[in-house]
């Protein structure tokens, strides 16, 4: 009989034949830090579907991908090997957000696979301005977003999205870990307006400040799908006027309201939503469609 470290060995090695394939034959390959000395300076030398490859290391540095359709991964990408998304770090030296993503008139689809992004915060300019979204700050893209840890970002007075933060765009979060971020005025973990996102196995837990854990705002669609809400300390769920499918999701043991719900929809699916001893205010519906 196989033993269960073959069959092991056999599924990386599929799973990295399968994920090489992403390489178009034309793409260039930045190894940093061997070709690059730093991770910003592998992007601003790539080309459109080049892949910017990250060894294991913590970099102190606050990235911005340029407006560019190229591929950020650490050693993940080409050996399917889980570990590097926790020994791969951006650190954002609490000065700024740890990933730029920001467009003007077209879309671009980056992906970004296998790393870890910690320390990230916002900058309060002089005035009522703010700057959201302290792990990840996205607008107009349509990214991927695989294997990812998010975590120890702050997003100050006013501040969206402590860990993630996305207007005007359509991503995929795939096997994420977004934890112990912090915002001070909506979406402690992921924060979303006027986008059409799709979550899978993405778990959000131990995220502080006021809103939600996850929270979707004027999006027309948005689709959840093996995700888990637990242990935050405000709110685990805000919903407000969008369209939001939750199958096969766990919202349990947070501090306040387990789900808010303003002018939306919401299709639940094969999902657990409980009130806990902890949850003082259950589930919360302001004015629905359903």
């Amino acid at each position: 009989m196989r033993s269960a470290r073959f069959r092991s060995t056999i599924n990386a090695t599929v799973a990295a034949i399968f994920l090489l394939s992403v390489f178009s034959a034309h793409a260039a390959i930045i190894n940093i830090p061997e070709e690059q000395p730093t991770i910003q300076a592998g992007i601003d030398i790539a080309a459109e579907s080049d892949t910017v490859l990250v060894a294991p290391g913590t970099y102190f540095e606050n990235l911005d991908l340029r407006e560019k359709s190229i591929t950020l991964a650490s050693h993940y990408l080409t050996t399917a090997d889980t570990t590097y998304m926790h020994e791969t770090v951006i650190d954002g030296r609490n000065g700024g957000s740890c990933l730029r993503i920001v467009n003007k008139r077209t879309a671009s689809s980056p992906t970004v696979t296998g790393l870890t992004l910690q320390n990230g915060t916002d900058i309060q300019p002089a005035g009522p301005f703010y700057r959201p979204g302290c792990g990840v700050y996205c607008i107009l893209a349509d990214p991927i977003f695989d294997h990812l840890v998010v975590r120890g970002n702050h997003a100050g007075i006013l501040g969206s999205g402590g860990g993630l933060y996305f207007s005007n765009s359509s991503p995929v979060l795939r096997n994420m870990y977004v934890h112990y971020n912090r915002a001070a005025y909506a979406g402690t973990g992921i924060y979303l307006e006027t986008s059409q996102p799709v979550l899978e196995n993405v778990y959000i837990f131990y995220n502080k400040g006021a809103g939600g854990a996850l929270e979707f705002v004027e999006c027309v669609s948005a689709k959840c799908q093996n995700v888990i809400i637990t242990r935050n300390n405000y709110s685990a769920l805000n919903i407000g006027n969008s369209n939001v499918e939750l199958s096969r999701v766990k919202i349990i043991d947070n501090i306040r309201e387990l789900m808010a719900i303003t002018g939306s929809k919401v299709n639940v699916i094969n999902s657990t939503i409980v009130q806990s001893e902890n949850d003082h205010d259950g589930i919360i519906i302001y004015s629905s469609n359903q």
